[in-house]
């Protein structure tokens, strides 16, 4: 009702729907089917755009419902959200006009106890929603959450990237907490003053405090989950911060290196381009420094050359610190950049054509005419560790076969 701005449910269900002798087990049709897109009933969006309906697949949704409401009015039915988990219900119920749910049996014998989940498939991506809709019902569902928990700040909000946002996530199962430990001071008790039990999964409750999949009651199992949110993966980065404030971000031009052939294939694609291969540790800034200044140096400042450029990130640990992740570098149609948490091309560098078991900074350099097969092509530069992060001989490198960099 809030997220629709309603003070009221228009047409609130009140029947009966078999199984049910009181009440209804669709939550497609919960708490309201009738409002008619276009109508006083459900007249305007939250962004004041006025729904409409339409012949065939055209046309807003009707209705205010709990699984698949159709929020924007875009003339599509396309656009839904959902705030349960479920499609069908293990109890039936019915609502009064204020929004006050009354639950039954079957044979319509009102209960006031809570019902048992249904096993359902989790929510599914809403990749239809606008950037603004989105961070809006993130934001909601983190507020939502916060109330729920009886929080005043979120103990370990999510800050780090992970691929491809290079700040946040788009995992909304791991979103804004999925680091604090039940028992311990981050998640204590539940609402209801009960302290939280740790275990060995699925035994113990769920740590973390989550959008999808959040463990509310404090009861040793993980099988009462709560969602505030109908979708599980967003289309844009999310960061929060203690007091949950929500901030957005566009994902980032960056893939999960899983196999060698993914760089091999899009090497084939830049066939009849000089091609250049840089192996680098964010962890390093001379390492990082050597892609930045390919990217501002080079092909920021000469566009004309044809020049394409794979960047493969990799987790280097020094010193048993925490893993830096790559650096966001300015989208470019010329650069393709992957992220290599299992050192797969610096193991096959190394074993191709390395002096050790494993490369972790270094550059390839190869001509329009290279064709990497199941062997590596012929180099026309290449160096690795000091004389890399040093950047003279790639410099010198690219000077050669691009004299207009001089």
């Amino acid at each position: 009702m809030a997220e629709n701005g309603l003070t009221v449910i228009p047409n609130p269900v009140t029947g009966s729907e078999p199984p049910c002798t009181t009440g209804t087990q669709a939550m497609t049709r919960f708490p309201d089917t009738d409002s008619a897109a276009g109508t006083p009933d459900k007249q305007a969006d939250p962004g004041g755009r006025i729904y409409a309906s339409g012949p065939g697949a055209l046309g807003d949704k009707d209705g205010y419902v709990l699984f698949g409401h159709d929020l924007i009015a875009d003339f599509l039915p396309s656009t839904v959200v959902s705030y349960v988990r479920f499609v069908s219900s293990a109890w039936c119920y019915t609502v009064a006009s204020n929004g006050f749910v009354q639950q039954y049996s079957e044979a319509g014998v009102p209960s006031i106890q809570p019902p048992t989940p249904t096993p359902t498939p989790p929510p599914t991506p809403t990749p239809s929603l606008t950037p603004e809709s989105e961070l809006s019902a993130v934001s909601r569902a983190v507020v939502a959450l916060m109330l729920q928990a009886d929080l005043s700040s979120i103990p370990n909000p999510v800050t780090a990237g992970t691929v491809p946002c290079f700040i946040g996530t788009q995992d909304m199962a791991a979103f804004p907490d999925a680091t604090s430990l039940v028992g311990s001071i981050d998640k204590l008790t539940d609402p209801f003053g009960t302290p939280y039990v740790g275990g060995i999964d699925p035994l113990g409750d769920k740590d973390g405090y989550l959008l999808v999949g959040h463990d509310v009651l404090a009861d040793g199992e993980q099988d009462d989950l709560q969602s505030y949110l109908g979708f599980t993966t967003s289309r844009w980065c999310y960061s929060a911060d203690s007091n949950g404030a929500v901030e957005q971000r566009e994902p980032g031009n960056l893939q999960v290196l899983y196999d060698v052939g993914q760089l091999r294939a899009a090497f084939a694609d830049g066939d009849g381009s000089a091609r250049l291969v840089l192996l680098v540790s964010p962890g390093f800034a001379a390492a990082r420094g050597r892609a930045i200044w390919v990217q501002t140096q080079v092909l920021d400042r000469h566009p004309e050359i044809d020049l394409k450029v794979y960047v493969v990130w990799n987790r280097r640990s020094e010193g048993g610190g925490p893993l830096p992740g790559p650096v966001e570098l300015e989208p470019d149609d010329r650069i393709i950049q992957y992220w290599d948490t299992q050192q797969l091309a610096g193991q096959w560098f190394a074993s191709n054509h390395g002096s050790g078991a494993l490369v972790h900074d270094a550059y390839y350099l190869f001509g329009p005419e290279a064709r990497w097969d199941h062997e590596l092509p012929v180099l026309l530069s290449t160096a690795e560790d000091d004389d890399f992060l040093s950047g003279i001989p790639l410099r010198r490198a690219l000077e050669a076969l691009f004299p207009s960099l001089n």
